[in-house]
């Protein structure tokens, strides 16, 4: 029975070695986007045509 549950436990960790990366960059690749999203917005609100630069 141990045996049963340390397996279960081994393929349970291998699975999330495998799965935790591929999760964990989507997370951080959605993040990036509103990120960027609320970045642009701000540049927008505080956009003047008239400045020199």
């Amino acid at each position: 029975m141990f045996l049963i549950i340390l397996g279960i436990i081994v393929i349970g960790g291998t699975l999330l070695i495998y799965i935790g990366p591929r999760l964990l960059q989507g997370r951080a690749e959605m993040a990036n986007n509103h990120y960027k999203e609320a970045q642009e917005t701000f540049a927008m609100l505080y956009y003047d045509p008239l400045l020199p630069f």
